[in-house]
């Protein structure tokens, strides 16, 4: 009888930080677009921030996750 609630409690346990690793993966594939790092000669850096979504569709105060990518040209 023990080891069946052992059972049950380890597989609920695991579960647990199975999902946990599983919602933390899916945040991170929630990218809302790229900031590109962008150095044109001699000038100082710019930043060029591509969307994938239209602005007006994020919220006051959203985390969002960007790529960073420098280019230079």
């Amino acid at each position: 009888m023990w080891v069946y609630i052992t059972v049950a409690l380890a597989g609920i346990i695991v579960g647990f930080f199975l999902r946990i690793i599983q919602s933390s993966i899916h945040d991170v594939k929630d990218v809302a677009g790229v900031l590109n790092v962008v150095k044109v000669g001699d000038n100082p850096e710019d930043l060029l921030l591509e969307l994938d979504e239209s602005p007006g569709k994020l919220s006051d105060g959203q985390l969002v996750t960007l790529y960073v990518r420098a280019t230079r040209r």
